[in-house]
Parts: C-alpha cells; structure tokens; sequence
C-alpha cells in the first residue's frame, strides 16, 4: 500500500512521522521519502524522547520527571496520506510503545481505542461512527482577534467570512479535501469563533483525521499570518470559549439506549480524560458542556444532545484531550452498559434544565451535576472500579501523576499565564 502511495503521489519528498502525546499534542519528526522507504523495508520502529510522549502543560518545555526510558514510535502505514497544506510533505501516524515493558504497547491510547473498538465490534457484532466539531479563534500577534471590518458576530453567519477569514476558509477546505479529510460543513458558531464539522468515519480514522485537520487549520492560519488557537478559555474576561464536540452513532440502533445508559452513568468520570485541564471547567455551563447529567433531544443545555437514532453528540469534551484516550473510555462505557442492559433512566428531556425545578429535574432522571473543577473530575475517575479495567493500570498511572502535577502548577498560575500557556500548546 505504501509502495503504491508514492507512485500515485511522485511529488513528495518528506514525510511526517506524527503520534499524539498523553496531552493531547499532535508531535512530528520529518524524514526523507528515501529515510521513509528504507523504514517500511526494514519494518523497524523509531525512537522518540519521552518528553514527547508524556507532555505536561504546565511544566513545557520541561520534562517529564520519570526516569530515562526509551519509547518507540510505530508507524501505522494504512494512515499514510498526502498533507494538502503541503504537497510535497505526506504523513503517517504512529502508535508508541516502552521499551522493556512487559506489554510495550500498555501506555498507548491509540493501540487502546483500536483494542476497544474491535472488542465492542466483535461482542455486540455492531459498528460505531464518529464525527467532530473543532472550535477554534483566530488571533494576531499580541494574542487578541484582529482588528477587521467584518467581525463575525454569531452562528452561521455571513459576517466574518466575507473578506481575510474566506480566503484562511477556502484554504482549510481545499487542504483537507487534498488529504482525504472529508468536512460536513464549515460555519460561524460564536462571536470571533469558527467551527469545521467532519464527516462521520470509523472510530480510528475519525480520531486520526481529527489530528490531522487541526494541524492544517492551525498551519494554514499561520502561512495567512494569524494564530488558530482551539485552547477552552481564548479570553480572560469574555466568551467565546472552545469546545470540541464529538458526535458518536451506534448501529444496529436496538443498542442505542443501554449504550447510551453506560455513558450516563461514567459522564462525571469521562470528564477526566475529555476535560482534562484547568481551563477545560470554563467551559461546564448552560449552552457550554452543560451543568446536569443528562440528556436531550437538540438540547444544548444537556452534556449529551440526541441528534437522531443512536446518534449523540458528547458536549463534555476539549481540544487539551487525548481523543484516542477520551473515546476509549467512553466507549467502554457504552459497552458496559449494553452487556448489563442497563436502563436508561434518563428521559429525553427537551427542556433547559435551568428552568426546571428539583422535582421537575427529578423527574427526567436529571440528579448530578458534572465537576466543576478537574480536581474534582480527577477524585471521581480515581475512586471508579471500572476505569483501571478499561484503560490499563500502568497508563492511568502515568496519567493520573502527570495530571496530578498539572492541577498543582496551574493553580499557582495567574490567569493570563495559563492563558498564554494553553494558547502557546493549543
């Protein structure tokens, strides 16, 4: 297959060996066309610094405090594609493993989400689709939305791609569509904020475009000499802020609701691995992720929004996530919840749930709020019984550290340095 990639694309000369860190950060090392062909026929790994496997946020460019290990990146050549924003460029995603380990690829989510997925295939003989929302603001050098004539204002709206933001558009478009990366629609979601929907594709792919297409947004932003920024909290005192939204479908449909009751119940503790960051608990409010967990029917206000049969969009979710990680354990949960039959004791509720009473809320199955802090988030995964199983002892260890140390360094941050922190990451 890869043999056949060159030839049908005679022009590229570098590749880019991509993988994603426990931080959500898309990472690269460039190699030749030739150095490419040698490494598909020797069919050997290559090595990476743990620096750029274990990321904390809040310590960069610093490292990791874990002693000297050795990890190796695995390219997985079915993702080898053309890099639309760069013709003469391809890309290959990668899987990690450490060496010495008794199972080397026990701290990788992609080799996780891949385990997940076929498991939940293979026992349910049933099939998922994923899509994304990216969410993202344009800024300028001193980190603020341009000056413009043609400010976006709000959803869907011509204003704000009439004239400097059409043409960094059109580039987004044609890079993606060179790159096989197909877009359901691009659109003004928010004062100064834009948002790409993508196409639904199989959980593996959905998560790998994912990667790819905020590299191409944040590369063609700057070749127009902006910055795309898709961090939670952009502004210190004023919205918008940005999400990254994951829509999920489960077929055949009969699952959808005992699925749906398995995310439910673990939507507190999803919260630690799809907001997982200091700033991502901006975003728990009315018409943000949402407060109660719950769900609805195009209800915006609810964490979980019901698009159509055994479709959802999962709201409780940021660009600071691992996404291979983030829809492993919420599939996982799915699962769990199709293999007790659990009841879905949550209604549809189409009504904000801030104007309802206790009782009211009550009465669609609407209780708990999700946390409000990623300490608390992080308490609640800690104490759960099932998320040890589902993701593996040795990665939630090493996770769980390094988010540790993030909550204590940002909380001694001010505002604006953890802005220019996440800015500068994401």
């Amino acid at each position: 297959m890869s043999e056949e990639f060159f030839n049908e694309h005679a022009g590229v000369k570098y590749v880019r060996v991509q993988w994603t860190d426990y931080s959500g950060i898309f990472h690269c090392r460039l190699i030749t066309k030739a150095k490419c062909l040698r490494m598909i026929q020797a069919d050997h790994p290559y090595k990476a610094p743990v620096n750029s496997v274990i990321t904390p946020i809040s310590t960069a460019p610093g490292c990791d405090a874990s002693p000297p290990q050795v990890w190796e990146l695995h390219p997985e050549w079915d993702t080898l594609r053309l890099c639309g924003f760069a013709p003469a460029h391809a890309s290959v995603i990668c899987s990690f493993t450490r060496t010495g380990a008794e199972n080397p690829f026990a701290m990788c989510p992609r080799t996780l989400l891949q385990r997940t997925v076929k498991e939940f295939e293979d026992q349910y003989s049933a099939s998922l689709l994923v899509g994304f929302e990216v969410e993202f603001v344009l800024l300028d050098e001193s980190l603020q939305v341009p000056a413009s004539l043609d400010r976006i204002e709000g959803s869907s709206m011509s204003s704000g791609i009439r004239g400097r933001s059409l043409a960094i558009v059109e580039d987004i478009f044609d890079a993606l569509e060179m790159s096989d990366v197909p877009v359901h629609h691009m659109h003004t979601e928010a004062k100064d904020q834009l948002e790409f929907s993508m196409e639904p594709r199989s959980p593996m792919r959905a998560v790998d475009d994912l990667m790819y297409a905020q590299e191409t947004i944040r590369t063609v932003a700057i070749r127009h000499g902006l910055k795309a920024t898709m961090t939670p909290k952009p502004f210190l005192k004023r919205f918008p802020t940005n999400g990254l939204h994951m829509h999920i479908s489960v077929s055949p449909t009969s699952l959808g609701d005992s699925f749906l009751a398995g995310i439910l119940s673990k939507l507190r503790v999803l919260c630690a691995f799809g907001l997982p960051s200091w700033d991502s608990y901006h975003r728990v409010e009315d018409d943000g992720t949402g407060v109660w967990v719950g769900w609805g029917t195009e209800n915006r206000d609810l964490p979980l929004r019901g698009i159509g049969p055994a479709h959802w969009e999962i709201r409780p979710a940021d660009t600071t996530a691992n996404f291979y990680l983030f829809l492993a354990v919420a599939v996982a949960a799915g699962s769990a919840g199709i293999e007790v039959e659990r009841p879905l004791t949550w209604k549809d509720c189409r009504i904000f749930p801030e104007n309802l009473s206790l009782s009211e809320r009550a009465h669609y199955g609407i209780k708990d709020c999700l946390p409000r802090s990623f300490s608390a988030a992080m308490e609640g995964a800690k104490a759960d019984v099932d998320i040890p199983v589902w993701v593996g002892e040795e990665l939630l260890e090493k996770y769980f550290k390094m988010k540790d140390k993030e909550v204590e360094l940002f909380g001694k941050m001010t505002d604006e340095e953890r802005r220019q922190k996440f800015i500068a990451f994401f």
